[in-house]
C-alpha cells in the first residue's frame, strides 16, 4: 500500500491505496475494507471527490488492459484504470479519437465516467457519458453488473457523474469518433468585450472545438475582452 492524495492536495487527507490487479480480487479485497471505501484512478480529481472517509481507497491503475475492440465500428472496451493518454496512443494510429476529452489526458476511463467529464466540444458532443455504451460495475450487494442505459436505467443514471458512489467501475465500453489525423486546425479571433464574445459563441456550432481566454482585469468598454479559438480536426 502507498499513501495518495487529491490532485490539488487539499484537503490534506492522505489515503492508503490498496492495489487491485485483477477484477476477481475485488470481493475479497473489499471484505477487509470499510464500506465507505472508494475507487482511486490516477489522482486527477479536484477537491476531495477522490478521497474516502475511511482513509483507504482501491487503486485502479493496474486495470488498464484492452478487453475488446472493433476497429471497423470504433468501439473499445478497456479497464477502468487506463488513462486517456494510453487510450489515444492505441486508437489514434487506427484513425479513431475520443469523442470527449477533458482538460487532462491523464484521467482514467473510470474517473471520466464517475465525473461525466466534458471537453472543449461540449456544445457538439455533450459529456463523456453520452459516448459510453456500458460499464462493468461491481456492487457489494449484486457483484458484477453490466450497467447500461438499456439494461439498468436507474443505476446507469446514478453512475454517470455519480463519483463512484454507485459501485466500483471495473471496465468501460465506449464509442470513438473517426478522425483523419491527430492535428487540429485552429482559427483564432480577438473580441473586444463581453458582447462580442457572446456573438462569437454562436459560431460554435460550425466547429468541433471552442475555447476562449478572457481578460478578467479589463474594465469599462473592454470588460470581457479576450481571444476565442475554434478548432477542427485537420
Amino acid at each position: 500500500m502507498k499513501a495518495v492524495e487529491s490532485w490539488g492536495r487539499y484537503p490534506r487527507w492522505p489515503q492508503q491505496a490498496v492495489p487491485l490487479s485483477w477484477p476477481e480480487q475485488l470481493p475479497g479485497l473489499m471484505a477487509g475494507l470499510a464500506s465507505s471505501t472508494l475507487a482511486y484512478g490516477n489522482g486527477r480529481s479536484y477537491g476531495d471527490s477522490c478521497l474516502s472517509a475511511s482513509g483507504s481507497v482501491v487503486a485502479m491503475r493496474p486495470l488498464r488492459q484492452v478487453l475488446a475492440v472493433d476497429w471497423q465500428q470504433g468501439r473499445i472496451r478497456a479497464g477502468a484504470g487506463m488513462t486517456l493518454d494510453e487510450l489515444i496512443a492505441l486508437t489514434l494510429p487506427m484513425g479513431w479519437f475520443l469523442a470527449v476529452t477533458p482538460g487532462t489526458r491523464f484521467a482514467t476511463l473510470g474517473g471520466c465516467v464517475a465525473n461525466d467529464v466534458h471537453g472543449k466540444n461540449h456544445h457538439v458532443r455533450g459529456c463523456f457519458g453520452a459516448h459510453v455504451h456500458e460499464v462493468g460495475l461491481w456492487r457489494s450487494d449484486q457483484g458484477l453488473v453490466q450497467c447500461s442505459a438499456q439494461r439498468t436505467p436507474g443505476l446507469w443514471a446514478a453512475t454517470l457523474g455519480g463519483l463512484g458512489l454507485s459501485g466500483i467501475i471495473l471496465w468501460v465500453e465506449l464509442q470513438l469518433m473517426p478522425v483523419a489525423s491527430g492535428q487540429i486546425r485552429v482559427l483564432q479571433q480577438r473580441f473586444g468585450n463581453f458582447d462580442e464574445f457572446l456573438q462569437l459563441t454562436e459560431q460554435d456550432q460550425q466547429h468541433e472545438y471552442g475555447v476562449a481566454w478572457v481578460d478578467g482585469l479589463a474594465r469599462g468598454a473592454q470588460l470581457g475582452r479576450g481571444v476565442y479559438l475554434f478548432g477542427d480536426h485537420a
